[in-house]
């Protein structure tokens, strides 16, 4: 068991790989499939063990890797993160924020109801850019900043997939649970760190320009950073307003086509946009406050964070090939539909609401609901988590998620029944 906890992740993702290579290829021997009820054509597995399946690995190899979203834009991210450290922006901002009292409970709050309603417009911003505030601002408080990290995590995975009024309302229901467990976690890593120095709370040394080290006491803001941090906010005043000058009108040019807001540049490009505005607003305040002189020394922030980008290329690599395979063999179709036709079985006798079978589709497969960002958006949470605890595996995040993932899916499951029983819609 010793051994199993130091498996790297890159090592995971590769076993359940051959695994799932494993699998689809006995499927395909067995020759299993199932009918899809709204095309009435069958739906085959199909494995990569064979001329056709290893011809198109080859080919689609890099692609898989490339091509992928999290690669783009925690790319796009991590050169926020840097300009903001290096320029020392964000290092101000957490300053400023010192000297306003806030309480234990205010604080593990925020990422909670952050973590809920930024999903809403995009889990992919939330994801690139609320853990690594929330982390910085933990530490800042001398908390565990690996409480904050595993909160936000878990409330943007309650989160993740809105596509009904059943989960849209009920997981504003999941913040009590979410903010037990963070209460939990603080408390039993406060009673440790009484007793000895836990490496949560000590963590590992951290990048020269990562902001606020437990032990070190913060200067007040000087009268240049100030000025600095003003012309900083008002250049990212003027970027906001010029997006939404873009996308308030209806013939605005970041909207779709159609005049809508769902499919448009601005949604789609939403993390880019981020990513340009913080970017602008740390070169605004270092080139003020005397930080910056040369453009070299803007392009050095860029490449701040790039040096964590060793483990992440390995562990986005094997584990988009997995992605890939999941889905080149039908598996995640096959699955859906026989649990579909399974549950249609059982409760064809029943006479259930509008939605409500999809909405029970939806809580079998919570498990898969609330982990799918873990395996989407694992290599950058393990960036994140690795800043503080250089020792984490998959099994830490697993170790600190499997109680509260458990209880979200049985909670949801007795929401369901409720629902239920009231006769309410399940979608919008």
């Amino acid at each position: 068991m010793t051994r199993l906890h130091t498996l790297h992740p890159a090592t995971l993702f590769g076993g359940f790989t051959i695994g799932l290579v494993l699998l689809t290829w006995l499927a395909e021997a067995y020759g299993l499939q199932v009918t899809d009820p709204q095309s009435l054509q069958p739906v085959c597995l199909q494995s990569i063990i064979h001329a056709e399946g290893i011809r198109w690995l080859l080919r689609h190899l890099t692609d898989h890797f490339i091509l992928h979203p999290a690669f783009g834009h925690a790319l796009l991210a991590l050169f926020a993160w840097g300009t903001l450290m290096h320029s020392h922006l964000l290092n101000a901002l957490l300053r400023l924020s010192a000297l306003q009292p806030y309480s234990a409970r205010t604080l593990l709050l925020l990422p909670v109801v952050s973590g809920v309603l930024v999903p809403l417009c995009s889990s992919e911003v939330a994801f690139l850019f609320l853990p690594p505030w929330v982390i910085c601002l933990f530490r800042q408080r001398q908390l565990p900043p690996q409480v904050g990290l595993f909160t936000v995590i878990l409330a943007i995975s309650c989160g993740f997939t809105h596509f009904s009024l059943f989960m849209a309302v009920t997981t504003p229901l999941i913040l009590p649970l979410l903010l037990w467990h963070s209460c939990r976690l603080l408390q039993r890593e406060s009673s440790v760190r009484r007793r000895k120095p836990s490496p949560l709370l000590t963590g590992h040394p951290l990048p020269s320009e990562y902001p606020f080290h437990p032990s070190a006491k913060q200067p007040p803001l000087s009268y240049r950073e100030r000025r600095a941090l003003v012309f900083s906010l008002v250049g990212g005043a003027i970027y906001l307003l010029l997006i939404l000058w873009a996308s308030y009108p209806v013939g605005g040019i970041l909207r779709s086509v159609d005049g809508g807001l769902l499919h448009s540049p601005l949604m789609e490009g939403l993390v880019s946009l981020i990513s340009i505005g913080l970017a602008l607003m740390s070169g605004i305040y270092g080139w003020v406050s005397g930080r910056y002189r040369h453009d070299s020394q803007l392009i050095e922030g860029f490449s701040e964070l790039l040096f964590q980008l060793r483990d992440y290329l390995l562990i986005l690599f094997v584990a988009a090939q997995m992605s890939a395979i999941y889905h080149y063999s039908h598996l995640d179709t096959y699955l859906l539909i026989q649990t579909q036709q399974l549950l249609s079985a059982l409760l064809s006798p029943l006479t259930l609401p509008n939605g409500a079978l999809e909405a029970l589709v939806a809580l079998i497969q919570q498990p898969i609901t609330l982990l799918s960002p873990f395996f989407i958006y694992m290599p950058l949470i393990m960036v994140y988590l690795r800043w503080i605890q250089p020792t984490a595996t998959y099994f830490t995040l697993w170790h600190y998620s499997w109680l509260p993932l458990l209880l979200i899916g049985l909670f949801r499951v007795l929401l369901w029944m409720a629902w239920w029983q009231f006769g309410w819609p399940f979608t919008l």
